[in-house]
């Protein structure tokens, strides 16, 4: 068993212990409630305290600015709606085709788990991921509610398992009696933040992606026959593809292209590699440059398997900010659709119910409940996929 998966069984076991203590020890209870910590399964939260620190950040109240985050919520809202349904009808589409062509079907929608859709070493930059949208969603909701005059009763972060959270609790009479404008720019508010953050987490991606470069490598060979070129060859892997014949190769594509161009050719190649170590997404160059001389018959493969990877000159802290960015992206986008989403326990749903309560209830229920099952039925295929 790795270290990873020891640290999170003894976290699990602790956060259980604990669970059991304060279910069992009335002075335990009581001491963490007068600290305003709440226990419960595989949960930790803490009440930091009520609206008036927030209130620091809220601006002064403006009918403009009030319009301006209305307006945004409610667009924002409505195009993560659309991006999903297309998602939906495509994957639904899909689904169909697979059964009756008799495939296995397959899903976008992949559910979250540790050790199953994810490598335990993923789990600190999705940790930080969460944190900063479960934050960043919660306070836009506070921020706005303030502006909207919707009193909050309490705030708080948390952590599930080790996933940080954060929670917002409002005043559910102040909220109920607030205008129906006002309650939609507050439940859409979280929706809007999350969306924000993603774009900008988009645009660091293109900026540390822009430092990035990377190099051809052979990762393997074809021993399926031995009579295949670079077997014949011994060529050493993994190694970075430096030349061929004289020329010298910038990327996988001039590579690839250059064999299918002489697929049907009998030609004798003078390849240039150098050794190198692959650290997961990047490869670290050992310094020895080899020429090897391989002859291809006409209509033979070349016997390689070839990916393109990090290369050496590559900062490993680049690297890794753009592991941590790309995963805030996919977080956050990720979270703004589900909120989005019209099902019962988004703030979409919530939105949709508002909506739709002085037409038609059993259209709302409909809508959300078909969306629900959808949702779910994807989730299932997307989870069974990786088992």
């Amino acid at each position: 068993m790795s270290d990873a998966y020891v640290y999170l069984l003894g976290l699990i076991l602790a956060e259980t212990l604990l669970f059991i203590l304060v279910k069992t020890q009335r002075s335990l209870r009581d001491r963490l409630e007068k600290h305003r910590v709440n226990v419960s399964f595989l949960t930790i939260l803490v009440d930091i305290g009520t609206a008036s620190k927030l209130r620091r950040l809220t601006p002064p109240e403006s009918r403009p600015l009030k319009n301006a985050v209305f307006i945004a919520g409610v667009l924002n809202m409505a195009l993560m709606i659309a991006y999903l349904y297309l998602t939906l009808i495509n994957a639904v589409e899909g689904l169909f085709r697979a059964v009756s062509a008799g495939e296995v079907p397959v899903s976008p929608f992949v559910p979250v788990i540790p050790g199953i859709t994810i490598s335990l070493e993923m789990l600190i930059p999705l940790a930080l991921s969460i944190g900063i949208a479960m934050v960043v969603h919660e306070l836009m909701h506070a921020l706005v509610a303030l502006l909207e005059r919707v009193e909050i009763e309490s705030w708080g972060i948390g952590l599930f398992v080790i996933f940080p959270v954060a929670y917002v609790k409002l005043s559910e009479n102040s909220f109920n009696e607030a205008p129906r404008k006002s309650r939609a720019s507050i439940l859409s508010a979280g929706i809007l933040g999350n969306s924000l953050i993603a774009l900008l987490a988009l645009g660091l991606i293109s900026l540390f992606s822009a430092q990035v470069s990377l190099v051809p490598v052979i990762i393997d060979l074809d021993r399926s026959d031995p009579e295949l070129p670079a077997l014949q060859a011994n060529i050493s892997t993994p190694s970075i593809i430096l030349e061929v014949n004289g020329s010298r190769i910038k990327n996988l594509g001039e590579f690839t292209s250059l064999l299918r161009g002489l697929i049907n050719q009998s030609v004798v190649l003078v390849l240039k590699t150098q050794r190198c170590v692959r650290e997961g997404y990047r490869v670290v160059e050992t310094g020895v440059v080899e020429t090897y001389e391989i002859r291809k018959p006409a209509g033979s493969r070349l016997g390689v398997y070839l990916s393109e990877l990090v290369a050496p000159e590559t900062p490993a802290y680049v690297i890794e900010a753009l592991l941590y960015t790309n995963w805030v992206f996919i977080v956050n986008l990720s979270l703004a659709i589900i909120n989005a989403a019209p099902i019962f326990v988004s703030d979409g749903g919530r939105i949709i119910t508002e909506i739709l309560s002085r037409y038609d209830r059993k259209l709302n229920y409909v809508i959300q409940g078909i969306t629900s099952i959808t949702v779910a039925i994807l989730l299932v295929i997307g989870l069974i996929n990786y088992i």
